[in-house]
């Protein structure tokens, strides 16, 4: 089946690694914050200043590529966005999201 021009365009490209561009911005920013706390704290043990800035950048680009890598192959055969919806599901039963009303029971109507 042809897919249709419009559903071509609301879809987002993959650019690397088979991610779309919002997957490698998040994983670029789970890397940065994980190098950051790893080079504060060799700055601190070692007093140089530039402890905090190489392994920013070096975890940041190996969780892109490693990262990059096993969300491509988990992402074979998933539909479009399918992880994206995932992790706003997970915020939300955390309470860090108000984007999905979650809730476990029945739903009644009273009459």
């Amino acid at each position: 089946m042809k897919e249709s021009t419009a559903n071509l365009i609301d879809t987002e490209p993959m650019l690397v690694l088979g991610c779309s561009g919002k997957e490698l911005i998040s994983l670029a920013g789970a890397g940065a914050v994980a190098g950051l706390v790893i080079g504060i704290i060799l700055s601190i043990l070692t007093g140089f200043w530039v402890f905090v800035l190489i392994p920013t950048i070096l975890i940041s680009a190996g969780t892109v590529y490693v990262g990059g890598k096993k969300l491509g192959k988990a992402k074979e055969g998933m539909p479009d966005g399918y992880f994206n919806r995932l992790l706003s599901v997970k915020l939300a039963k955390f309470g860090l999201s108000k984007t999905y009303v979650l809730r476990s029971g029945y739903w009644r109507v009273r009459r």
